[in-house]
């Protein structure tokens, strides 16, 4: 005779300890087929937003180039220029954060357009792991945990982003690392939570150089942190924003070569282009 599962309790409700198990094979089943369509998907861009982000890293790889195009002494030459990038002094500059050429440059350089789909599916793994410990730490149960797991990857826009050249999946992960390190440093007794807060504040840094909406989750977790669960501890806060610095130095070096602003959060001139105001509040 097979015996029943045993069960365990989530929130006054019974939920099967084969639920569990069901999830970690339904994630199995997902890296595996994530691993073939990584090695079958066809080496191009379906949208101009992935493909000026190829042409971003191209440069950088074969050129060590901030800029995608030139005009090479050739007065004005505009049919240079497409949608979302900037003609400054005769070149054309992505409007999007370079951090993202300088770190996928290693693995476009390896593999090629099939690199970047490589980054984006190994982030799809590390947002589930973070999900997962977040939950964990927080409620303490490992079937909670699991579900939270899952429902990210099956009940969301996740897997949507897990497989395209866009940085927006390594930008999540990159955030959601720093929520869980934020985790971990408030809970009580925490070992070395300003260390914890460090590296939150780094792999924040690292995500506002994929992309500028990052500084909303920056803003969220110090705000948090600082008032609501570190709400006595003010150094140990600060160090957030102590490993924070990094990224935020990286991002103004790079806006400031590419559109001549140190600043750490710019998409350019307003020139006809999108710009940062056009996503502030929803609006655009």
């Amino acid at each position: 005779m097979v015996n029943a599962p045993v069960s365990a309790e989530v929130n006054g409700r019974l939920v099967p300890d084969l639920f569990q198990g069901l999830v970690k094979y339904w994630l199995l089943a997902v890296l595996a087929v994530g691993t073939v369509i990584v090695l079958m998907a066809a080496p191009a861009s379906l949208g101009v937003d992935g493909t000026i982000h190829i042409w971003m890293v191209d440069a950088m790889v074969n050129g060590g180039h901030l800029h995608i195009a030139e005009r090479g002494g050739v007065p004005a030459s505009p049919e240079l220029q497409t949608l979302l990038s900037h003609d400054i002094d005769g070149r054309v500059m992505p409007q999007y954060p370079s951090g993202y050429a300088v770190f996928a440059a290693p693995f476009y350089w390896a593999f090629g357009i099939k690199g970047l789909l490589w980054i984006n599916a190994l982030s799809f793994v590390t947002v589930l792991w973070a999900t997962r410990r977040i939950a964990l730490t927080l409620y303490g149960d490992e079937t909670l945990a699991w579900v939270a797991a899952g429902l990210t990857g099956a009940a969301s826009f996740l897997p949507g982003y897990a497989f395209i050249v866009l940085p927006h999946m390594s930008s999540l992960a990159l955030t959601l690392v720093a929520a869980e390190r934020c985790v971990a440093a408030s809970r009580d007794g925490a070992a070395r939570p300003g260390l914890s807060l460090c590296l939150a504040g780094l792999a924040l840094g690292a995500a506002l150089n994929l992309r500028v909406d990052v500084i909303l989750a920056i803003s969220a977790l110090f705000l948090w942190l600082r008032l609501f669960a570190l709400p006595g501890a003010r150094l140990t806060c600060l160090m957030l924003l102590v490993g924070l610095a990094p990224g935020l130095l990286m991002a103004s070096l790079l806006n400031d070569a590419k559109f001549g602003t140190f600043v750490p959060i710019s998409y350019g001139p307003k020139d006809g282009a999108d710009g940062v105001s056009n996503y502030a509040f929803g609006a655009g």
